[in-house]
């Protein structure tokens, strides 16, 4: 009986300890039905794309296995490990691709292997025909003060338990940022066709955070389609002749799974899809667009918090208690995460650039025109915007860290003297009682000295004239020496 492809992964993995993550995937994951969504559309030549249509990864699977007559374009949304163990084996895909979409967890690399995006060399990732798409989504948890309990850990309660990190509130706003990932395979068949398989996360409607017993029971239902912070439109505007004429209504509001978005956009619009053979890059022309459009909303979330960073003598008093348990040690975190960021961004773009320069010359020899070459000069200028954005924000929230220290210490210092001027206030008052005591206890031996006897007139009359002196003295405490030169200046 011929191993299976979990069998395979399995035995690989000792050879390659990244592909852990995804044996742990295919073995310890509950053995539910499959529940992920899959769409395709079969590309006519000429023609271009069919109607879309519903499936699962068994029929895909088999449809490929009886030998296909058109190529195909699916997207499968929430990959479940029968989907890695069908697609796998019917399609003899890489085990990397699917480990390097579900392995997007940072973890200590004494406690678990790294995941392909850093255990790999960058020449042994960008040169394969298939490629993961790492970016941090932006999401809206909601009104703050009912998520005050939440924290600041989170997952996707989907297939694949994405990261989610709760960070803290912005105008009563709770924001959350997901750690997610879209990956692209492009399959050559032996008879010209082939397979594009492109894997999208479900919308992050769920999340799910661990209870005391360390159970992820508590789980949160935040609706995020349509999105609640929204990004921009990929696509450009229609011109206002053509809506007056065609008039064009506006999007339906309904939500739409990524999957159906991808698969619209894909057959509306998308460059060298006229070719019999569209080049890889074509193909992954949308999620490259969609991930971009979503750094972008990223990188304003950066430039938002170093605002909300920013210390200031009238409000950083009452952030003094939260500057060691929570500023302090989100900037640590901003500082980390920004160098994740730019990982990924110089991954992504350096994937583009090689195979922007591998695909040039044959889309020239057959004639694809300029504009078309220059979608992707336009793509890589994106990716560097975005690069030196985040570059830019990391610097500036790295520099808040001193300034922030500085200004605390500052405060502290401000508190200490003020505390040393009660205390001198104190001292006065001590030192104008000491002579008061002191005549006290020398009147004290003798009886007419006393309260109501014949001579305690006496009393009053040392006893103010010595205070009145000795405070005199301590308000000159500094500035006798001055008052000495003056005199001598004044009688010389």
């Amino acid at each position: 009986m011929a191993p299976s492809y979990s069998q395979y992964v399995r035995d690989m993995t000792s050879r390659n300890p990244s592909l852990g993550a995804l044996s742990n995937f295919l073995d310890h994951q509950p053995r539910t039905t499959s529940n992920s969504i899959v769409n395709y559309v079969e590309i006519e030549n000429p023609g271009g794309p069919s109607s879309l249509q519903k499936s699962s990864t068994k029929a895909l699977a088999a449809q490929v296995d009886s030998g296909l007559t058109k190529s195909i374009f699916a997207i499968v949304e929430n990959l479940h490990p029968d989907d890695v163990e069908t697609l796998g084996s019917s399609l003899d895909i890489d085990p990397f691709f699917f480990c390097g979409h579900i392995a997007s967890s940072y973890r200590d690399i004494e406690n678990a292997p790294p995941p392909p995006l850093l255990a790999l060399p960058p020449s042994r990732i960008i040169s394969r025909k298939y490629f993961n798409i790492h970016y941090q989504k932006v999401l809206d948890l909601g009104d703050d003060c009912t998520l005050r309990h939440v924290p600041y850990t989170l997952s996707l309660a989907e297939n694949i338990p994405r990261s989610i990190r709760r960070l803290p509130a912005l105008s009563g706003r709770s924001i959350g940022l997901l750690r997610t990932c879209t990956s692209v395979m492009k399959k050559d068949l032996p008879n010209g066709l082939w397979v594009c398989l492109i894997l999208v996360d479900p919308t992050a409607d769920a999340m799910v955070y661990p209870s005391c017993n360390a159970l992820p029971v508590f789980e949160i239902k935040k609706p995020q389609s349509p999105r609640r912070m929204e990004s921009e439109e990929l696509h450009d505007l229609p011109a206002y002749s053509t809506f007056r004429v065609t008039d064009i209504a506006c999007p339906d509001s309904r939500p739409v799974n990524p999957g159906e978005e991808m698969l619209n956009h894909f057959c509306n619009l998308f460059p060298g899809l006229g070719a019999a053979k569209p080049s890889f890059l074509s193909l992954a022309h949308y999620p490259l667009q969609s991930a971009i459009s979503d750094w972008m909303l990223y990188g304003l979330l950066m430039s938002r918090y170093i605002k909300y960073y920013e210390y200031s003598f009238p409000t950083a008093p009452s952030r003094l208690e939260l500057f060691e348990t929570d500023d302090l040690l989100d900037l640590h975190r901003w500082r980390r995460r920004c160098q994740q960021s730019l990982h990924k961004l110089q991954m992504t773009r350096r994937y583009v650039e090689h195979w922007r320069a591998k695909e040039q010359t044959p889309s020239q020899e057959r004639g694809a025109p300029s504009d078309q070459l220059s979608n992707w000069d336009m793509l890589v200028m994106d990716l560097r915007y975005l690069e030196e954005q985040i570059e830019q924000h990391a610097r500036s929230l790295e520099a808040l860290s001193p300034i922030m220290t500085s200004l605390v210490q500052l405060i502290d210092s401000h508190k200490s003297i003020a505390q040393a001027e009660d205390i001198r206030r104190l001292t006065y008052i001590a030192i104008a009682f000491i002579p008061l005591t002191y005549i006290t206890g020398l009147f004290s031996m003798s009886e007419p000295y006393g309260p109501g006897r014949k001579y305690f007139w006496v009393y009053w009359v040392a006893a103010v004239p010595t205070a009145a002196i000795i405070m005199g003295l301590l308000m000159l405490d500094g500035r006798i020496p001055a008052l000495w030169k003056t005199l001598k200046e004044v009688f010389s």
